[in-house]
């Protein structure tokens, strides 16, 4: 469960800890980083399947043409991902696609219902991190989203999709899900964001680690399960969450 979450009337009214969905109870702040030892990841299994492809990853928002990234998304990501979540085919998953991509303020509002984005590195301890919040929200929680533009680039609107199901999921959780452990709510926030990213058609799609998630050439019987199976995987050896 997360550290302090507390509601009352189906609102929450109490929200603390750290780190990833304010999951964890205490903070360790690094002032230095030295003997090393890289973790060493084996890609002969999924370069054997992708043949070497360079379209092993997320290829991104407005790129199913391949002309590269809509130009929108340099200077207003969110307008860009609502106008992408707009063109999808009508179904439950574009339903949660677009609600989720419209949990965030586009460049004019800069702030919506108590969610605000930040673009920038994300090592360092917000200024501000430990002092009262000021905006208005519906429901008392204050949602500061940081996200590396140049690290993401055309997954930017992917990992925006993937926050937005997770803010969802914390203020309208599903009946029975109002205290679900961590590994249900990154599990939802991968399978929403990754079906944002299926929707572009790319051959092969696969998680850091070399998880596999996506094979255009499966049978469509076996998808569901060979998707779900790769995302526990992931879940459990890299994100290191359990059910």
């Amino acid at each position: 469960a997360r550290a302090t979450l507390d509601r009352k009337g189906g609102k929450i009214v109490g929200l603390g800890g750290f780190g990833d969905m304010n999951a964890y109870p205490a903070q360790l702040v690094l002032e230095s980083v030295s003997d090393v030892t890289g973790k060493k990841v084996d890609y002969a299994k999924l370069d054997a399947i992708t043949k070497g492809s360079s379209e092993q990853f997320t290829p991104g928002p407005s790129e199913s043409s391949g002309q590269g990234m809509s130009s929108l998304y340099l200077f207003d990501p969110v307008a860009a991902l609502l106008q992408d979540a707009a063109k999808l085919s009508p179904g439950p998953l574009t339903t949660a696609i677009q609600k989720d991509a419209a949990v965030f303020p586009t460049v004019k509002e800069k702030i919506k219902d108590g969610v605000s984005i930040n673009y920038g590195a994300m090592d360092d301890v917000l200024a501000n991190a430990d002092t009262p919040g000021t905006a208005d929200s519906s429901d008392g929680a204050l949602f500061v989203c940081t996200l590396n533009k140049d690290r993401l680039g055309s997954s930017l609107g992917t990992a925006l999709i993937h926050l937005g199901q997770e803010i969802n999921d914390l203020r309208n959780p599903p009946p029975g899900n109002e205290n679900a452990p961590l590994y249900i709510m990154e599990n939802n926030g991968w399978v929403v964001s990754v079906s944002f990213t299926l929707a572009y058609r790319p051959k092969f799609f696969a998680l850091p680690g070399g998880y596999l998630m996506w094979d255009s050439a499966w049978p469509p019987a076996e998808r569901q399960s060979k998707m779900q199976d790769a995302l526990t995987s992931f879940l459990a050896n890299e994100e290191m969450l359990s059910k």
